[in-house]
């Protein structure tokens, strides 16, 4: 595969790199997006996201179980934890699909790999599927 030059390298796709990547990209500069796992990072998969997720069917339950104390009458209240690790993956796969339907609009090109300096100015990086990809400038 050829060597590809970019002005700027993202590498990781996290909440402290989502907007200088696209402000850059409007500023006239060959961007690329390197990320090897989901896109969002930790945010977006693992912390943030899911976490705020099911805080709020917990929140939701909670509220349904005082009713009462606020004149709403309910019946037995329970929790369908299936559904709510669902309502989650549901939340984090929305969250990465709208994260990559905006990269193209943004300017922003995304290589799927593992990245590593091999020189000042120079990336490669490890693809899934097996191989490499020279980036640099």
């Amino acid at each position: 595969m050829a060597d590809e030059s970019y002005d700027v390298m993202v590498i990781g796709t996290s909440q402290g790199g989502r907007f200088l990547p696209i402000d850059l990209a409007k500023a006239g500069r060959k961007v690329a997006l390197v990320e090897r796992g989901h896109l969002g990072g930790v945010c977006v998969n693992s912390g943030c996201t899911p976490t705020k997720t099911m805080v709020a069917s917990a929140r939701a339950a909670r509220q349904a179980r005082r009713g009462a104390e606020y004149g709403v009458r309910t019946g037995p209240v329970s929790v369908d934890l299936a559904a709510v690790r669902e309502r989650k993956r549901a939340m984090v796969a929305g969250a990465r699909e709208n994260y990559a339907s905006r990269l193209p609009q943004d300017g922003l090109d995304l290589v799927e790999g593992e990245a590593r300096f091999t020189g000042p100015k120079t990336v490669e990086i490890a693809l899934p599927g097996g191989g490499t990809r020279d980036r640099g400038r």
